[in-house]
């Protein structure tokens, strides 16, 4: 059975049927094992803040906004019961067996493997390319990017990171990854296409 991430962008964390909305996208691919893993959105913003206001630094700044992811995933958890926050992919197979969802704790993750040192500890590389990382070293089937807005047509990586639709080093992960997916959860009924 493959393998679907799905990187649920954090500036869906807003919206009102926000469970509902994952479980029309995660019926997409019902022959799949489904992996979650969120972004920070505003509450990583917030992080993007004290930065500027403080000067935290690239390391310090990063370390504060992995922290915002697990606020993101605890979100998750509590608006989808089934779900449970894996540390890896072995953690992720026993919730498949147990008929779970499982949400990958992104800080935990990067902070055990050694691999993840690749990405930068800077606002170039945000959840998008730790998505991207996560999904080429577990071996993901497809990694779909669950966002607030469509792809236009023919967009490149380098010309959606240009945009800000991806962070500025997803497109020297994604190439790693199986096949890349995209989709805006705000369209109804939603609609995952190919990249």
């Amino acid at each position: 059975m493959s393998i679907v991430a799905f990187k649920i962008g954090g500036s869906l964390l807003s919206l009102p049927d926000l469970a509902a909305r994952l479980r029309r996208l995660l019926a997409l691919r019902p022959e799949s094992r489904p992996l979650l893993i969120v972004g920070g959105g505003p509450v990583a913003d917030v992080v993007r803040e004290w930065d500027r206001w403080h000067e935290l630094g690239d390391e310090l700044a990063h370390r504060l906004a992995l922290r915002a992811l697990d606020l993101c995933e605890s979100l998750l958890l509590e608006l989808l019961p089934e779900a449970r926050l894996v540390p890896d992919r072995f953690a992720a197979q026993i919730v498949w067996r147990q008929g779970g969802l499982p949400v990958v704790h992104s800080r935990g993750v990067l902070e055990e493997e050694p691999e993840a040192w690749e990405l930068p500890h800077s606002w170039r590389a945000t959840s998008d390319s730790i998505a991207a990382w996560i999904a080429a070293c577990w071996h993901v089937d497809e990694l779909v990017l669950a966002k607030s807005l469509e792809l236009p047509p023919r967009t490149t990586l380098d010309q959606a990171a240009r945009a800000g639709l991806v962070d500025a080093y997803f497109p020297q992960l994604a190439h790693r990854v199986r096949k890349l997916s995209w989709c805006d959860l705000r369209t109804e009924p939603p609609t995952i296409r190919p990249w």
